[in-house]
Formats: C-alpha cells, structure tokens, sequence
C-alpha cells in the first residue's frame, strides 16, 4: 500500500491526498481486488501520516487476506502556518472628526482570519515625520489633535496563523 504525500498552509480546512487504486495498491495476484479508502487528515498546524483501511470482507474484495502480507509506504501530511500574506487582516477607520480627543464617534474597526483561532489585536498609532513625511512617529496613545494618521492593528501569532498585520491612513 503506498499513499500519497501533500502539504499546504493553514485555511482551517482538512488536508487529504487521496489516492486510485492503481496509485495505491501494487502486487495483487490474478486481477484480484481490494475495497480499500486513504483515511489520512491533518487540519492543525503540524503533521500526520496518511493512513488507509482496507475492508477485506467488502463485496468488491476478491483477494483473501491470508494470502498477502501488506507492506506500507505511507505519505505524510503536513499543514504549515503559511506566511502572513496568506491570510486577511484588515483595519479601517472612519467618521472621525476634530473634537479636542479620540473621537468615540468615530469608528475603528480591525478583523483577521485569526481571530478565530484566539489572536488579539492590538493598535498603534503614527504622525507625520515634518521633514520626510513618512508616518515614522509613534504615539503615546491615540491621537487627538486634527492631521494626518496612520493606526497599525497587529494581531498576535496562534498555534495556527503567523502574526498579521495591516494599517490605515486616516485625516
């Protein structure tokens, strides 16, 4: 019995590598037969071997059981974290206008595909550099004076998804 080998990054969906007859099974005799299905599954981050069953007592069987001895050569499974480009992680912010403090009017919103697996997310905020222009300037907290912004939402790293990020620019 050989099964197949396959990897991918982490979606939430379970990873399979099914496999044919023909790719599976080799050495049976006088155009025997056997039912048999790959089981293997990996879901989570890590990795797994692709199992298979034989059902030596199905209808479509005409080998008999006692005649072979099965040799494995059985694949692995793998499910990797991915990189964060793989994932969506987005922040936007939205109706906020000059009132001598963070405007509680206004809207902030972030969401990432990891939230779901326990991430966090935390925010940073940025000014205007004056001689390049380039939001280099990390604030204390939120800002609250009029100008020019940019939030950074960073969402922590799972046991499933790597760290995310995204930023907003905002008046």
């Amino acid at each position: 019995m050989t099964t197949k080998s396959d990897s991918k990054a982490y979606d939430g969906a379970a990873l399979t590598a099914p496999s044919t007859a023909e790719e599976a099974v080799s050495g049976l005799q006088n155009g025997e037969a056997v039912a048999f299905k790959v089981t293997g599954s990996q879901t989570e981050v890590g990795w797994s071997t692709n199992t298979y069953e034989i059902d030596w007592d199905a209808e479509e069987t005409t080998a008999k059981k006692s005649n072979y001895t099965v040799t494995e050569n059985l694949g692995t499974l793998e499910v990797t974290k991915g990189d964060a480009a793989d994932y969506d992680a987005d922040v936007t912010i939205s109706g906020w206008t000059y009132n001598g403090q963070f405007d509680p009017q206004g809207t902030l919103s972030s969401e990432a595909e990891s939230e779901a697996d326990g991430a966090t997310v935390s925010c940073k905020y940025y000014g205007k550099d004056a001689e390049t222009g380039e939001y280099t300037v990390e604030l204390a907290g939120e800002p609250v004076d009029a100008g020019d912004y940019r939030v950074v939402a960073t969402w922590t790293e799972t046991d499933n998804y790597p760290s995310l990020s995204d930023y907003c620019d905002f008046t």
